[in-house]
């Protein structure tokens, strides 16, 4: 996972709405409407749930998860944290 820290200096949100977008092979599939979270780990845990979900379908359908992600972005658009599928089935084989 990759968060930006500046977004999120004291590890918490000011806890805007959130955007769970997932990207695959640079295409974007945009979420339209957001998410509220309590704070900055529950929407990492969620960003997570999210990625293996992504990564069990991509299996099942035999598509290659390289290039796929989740990118959580706040109402503005910035970045607030991306995680690679990939990392999701690296982490299930460790």
């Amino acid at each position: 996972i990759s968060v930006d820290k500046k977004m999120v200096p004291s590890g918490e949100l000011d806890m805007p709405r959130l955007f769970f977008h997932i990207f695959e092979q640079g295409a974007a599939l945009t979420a339209e409407e957001g998410m509220d979270f309590p704070d900055i780990d529950s929407a990492i845990a969620e960003a997570r749930h999210s990625a293996r979900d992504f990564a069990a379908e991509c299996v099942r359908s035999g598509v290659v998860v390289d290039g796929r992600k989740i990118v959580v972005q706040d109402s503005q658009g910035k970045t607030v944290l991306e995680y690679a599928v990939k990392d999701v089935i690296a982490q299930l084989s460790n």
